[in-house]
């Protein structure tokens, strides 16, 4: 009975809420777009920056002084005019801060990027989309569509990589659903109460073992 205990409360266990890597991007040095800009030695295209709760947040992972992140920001720049009020950048400089450039990594491993090996940047997230590079002629018009597609939806309804990094289980742990528990816990039960079974009945033939060569 006590294996049957010890054995139901181990996979009981497994039912408990899983450890997750807390993400807080505001313990990570970041720019905003207007920052990045002035970073850069570029001008903004435009007379006023304003940012708000319902303006879709682009996460940039760049290199001060990369040509594609800068060509990304060239991009924003030019667009910032008509759809500036669409989107805010949240920007993480990665060639100079070790702490950013494994955010970037842990990042692109969770939306399950290609060629984590060769990982660079700019690395472009938007809602659930993710940009490994940049160039306007590639990724112009689908970075755009992006930002029209989350803004187009109520900010509670928008993905976020790192609320979603935050709520899921740590790699490497696994949980089990209650129909998961209870079929182990029925097959623990089953074989112990096979295993009880078998020493029961190799006792029983010890005993009678026994009184058979008592009566010899």
């Amino acid at each position: 009975m006590k294996k049957i205990i010890t054995l139901i409360i181990a996979t009981l266990c497994l039912a408990l809420p899983l450890s997750a890597k807390a993400i807080n991007i505001e313990e990570y040095n970041t720019l905003n777009f207007e920052e990045i800009l002035e970073a850069e030695g570029m001008e903004p295209a435009f007379d006023e920056y304003k940012e708000n709760d319902k303006q879709v947040i682009i996460y940039l992972f760049r290199g001060q002084g990369c040509g594609f992140c800068r060509g990304f920001i060239e991009y924003l720049n030019k667009i910032y005019e008509d759809e500036g009020d669409k989107f805010k950048v949240v920007s993480f400089e990665t060639w100079n801060d070790s702490k950013n450039d494994e955010l970037l990594h842990e990042t692109a491993e969770f939306m399950e990027a290609p060629n984590l090996e060769k990982l660079g940047v700019p690395f472009i997230v938007i809602g659930d989309n993710f940009f490994p590079g940049f160039t306007e002629d590639a990724y112009g018009e689908a970075v755009l569509a992006a930002i029209n597609e989350e803004y187009e939806k109520n900010p509670e309804d928008r993905y976020d990589v790192f609320e979603e990094m935050e709520n899921a289980p740590e790699k490497g742990t696994s949980s089990v659903g209650i129909g998961g528990i209870i079929l182990i816990d029925l097959i623990a039960v089953a074989i112990v109460v096979i295993y009880d079974t078998i020493r029961f009945n190799k006792l029983q033939d010890e005993i009678r073992q026994l009184a058979s060569k008592k009566n010899k």
